[in-house]
């Protein structure tokens, strides 16, 4: 599981940092710890299990026919249950943002959810459950439909067999993980489910001829 600091919500003023459990380098706008132990240090001390990457449940599903001369199959694949870290943020901190950063703390009472955004000394990039979220899925992987040409086309043109067909890959993504690919670090025995950024998985169309 993910070994980390629990938060609860932003620092929207001085008076609430300095009401706080002593929390290094801490301002306005910064992410608030929980001090788990209670003894008015934020720490190692205070880490707690703050999410499993390993899914609850994992599955297919395949679909085919054929009609006439028509063809289909199509492949969907689903993970439940398993959260993901989108460690990119952490270890990048110059890199572009995603969109939902513009919700960020830009003043008291703005934001109680997203940290100020600095590129000075703070305690925001500590590992935390503010990097943690569900990274259940399902997706279509493949989808296809072909026609083949019957036999009467086939003696004019000398075929045997002869099909067209019409593909897309990873066509739909149904995910509430706002990182750019939910698969990410899939099925890895150490180190799953841990996002450090890659070039997200593109939609394939093909039209083909066999």
């Amino acid at each position: 599981y993910f070994y980390g600091l629990q938060t609860n919500g932003i620092f929207q003023n001085q008076a609430e940092v300095d009401a706080h459990a002593t929390q290094l380098n801490a301002a306005p706008g910064d992410l608030r710890f929980v001090d788990q132990n209670g003894d008015g240090v934020i720490n190692n001390d205070d880490r707690v299990n703050i999410g499993d990457p390993i899914a609850d449940l994992s599955m297919g599903l395949s679909l085919s026919f054929d009609y006439k001369n028509f063809d289909f199959n199509m492949y969907a694949f689903a993970s439940l249950g398993n959260e993901i870290v989108r460690n990119y943020e952490r270890n990048q901190p110059l890199t572009n943002r995603s969109v939902y950063y513009l919700d960020r703390w830009t003043g008291e009472g703005t934001s109680n959810t997203f940290p100020r955004v600095t590129t000075g000394a703070n305690s925001n990039s500590l590992f935390s459950d503010f990097f943690v979220e569900d990274g259940s899925f399902l997706r279509l992987q493949n989808i296809q439909l072909g026609y083949s040409l019957n036999e009467t086309v086939l003696d004019k043109i000398g075929f045997d067999k002869a099909r067209v067909y019409l593909s897309a890959s990873n066509l739909v993504t149904l995910t509430k993980y706002r990182g750019f690919d939910p698969t990410t670090s899939n099925g890895a025995p150490i180190g799953g489910g841990i996002d450090q950024g890659f070039y997200p998985t593109p939609k394939t169309f093909l039209l083909g001829f066999n």
